[in-house]
Formats: structure tokens, sequence, C-alpha cells
């Protein structure tokens, strides 16, 4: 069997079996390999028999052609503009407001957000009472960026307020533990 043979059989080997998909539940079908074939001594290619010489006959002179002349192409011309078409003047269907698309939340009840409502108010007027007091204070680097995060979380717990009072407490508590943390630097 010759080198290729041997190859193409192992690639078709390796390709069949290892190649299984999930829907298929049986192998797919390996070609048997080719039958070897026979070596037979290599034949000697013929001789070729001398052929006499004789002179090759000469083609035609070609006759002479006149000058090429230059070619011009014609200026490509510009297309006209087309005036601006009107519109057509149809009443458009009137299409329905798009429907809000609902937002998913936490389901709390009126005595929860009562409560939350309560703690994002004091958290809150506690933290602005402290910004209140830190405005009449010359603040060190770090005081001023406690300032911009305690900003920042107030900001970030009046944004989600109306949606989710959960969250805005929560914020608006975080506002102001670093609102306490900055009072102590203060004093």
């Amino acid at each position: 069997m010759s080198r290729s043979s041997l190859a193409l059989a192992i690639v078709l080997a390796v390709a069949s079996g290892g190649c299984w998909l999930k829907t298929n539940k049986r192998p797919l079908p390996v070609p048997a390999p080719p039958a070897p074939a026979q070596e037979t001594p290599p034949v000697p290619p013929p001789v070729p028999a001398p052929v006499p010489q004789q002179p090759a006959p000469q083609p035609p002179a070609p006759e002479p052609t006149p000058p090429e002349e230059p070619v011009v192409k014609p200026a490509r011309k510009k297309p006209a503009a087309k005036p601006p078409q009107p519109e057509p003047e149809t009443a458009a269907p009137e299409t329905p407001a798009p429907q809000p698309v609902p937002q998913l939340g936490v389901l709390i009840t009126p005595e929860q957000r009562k409560q939350y409502e309560a703690d994002y108010a004091a958290s809150h007027a506690r933290a602005q009472h402290v910004l209140v007091l830190a405005a009449e204070y010359k603040l060190t680097p770090g005081q001023s960026e406690s300032v911009g995060r305690i900003q920042s979380f107030l900001r970030l717990a009046e944004n989600v307020h109306d949606r989710d009072p959960a969250t805005a407490a929560q914020l608006a508590h975080r506002a102001g533990l670093l609102a306490e943390d900055l009072l102590k630097t203060l004093q």
C-alpha cells in the first residue's frame, strides 16, 4: 500500500470514528481501503525516432499598420438635477401611544413604604445638615472628597426615591453615615 493511500485510510478512519453528532445514533460507514495495486516494472519511455531536419516555412511578413491615433473619450455628462417632488399629503393613520414597559421591582406593603420613607427623610436631613456645617469650614482634600461622595449618594437617593423607596433609604443611610464621619473630622 502506498503512503498516500495509507494516509487517506487513516484520515478517513479518524474522521468517521471521531465525529459523532448527538443526534446521530450510528457511526458513519468507513469506505474499504483501495485494493493494493500490483506493482509492475516501470516501462522505459519510448525512444523517438530521428526526424529529418527540414527548414521551417517562413510566415509571411506582416503588413505595416498605420500609426494609431489617440483615443479621445467623450466627456461625461452630469445628470440633470431632478426638481424636488412635493410629498403627498395623506393623513397618517393615528397610532396608539406606546404603552409603558412594566418595571420589575419588589412589592412592599404600605407599612414598609412608610418605614422606608421615614428612614429616607431622617438620613437625608442628617446628611444635608452636615453638608451645611461643612460649608463653613476650610476643608482638607480628604474632607472635600467625603463631601463629594455624600452629595453623590444623596443625588442617587433622590433619583430612585419615587420608584424604589427601599434603595433610596439605603443610599440616604450611606450618605448619613459618611456625613457623621465627616462631622467627627470637622470638630
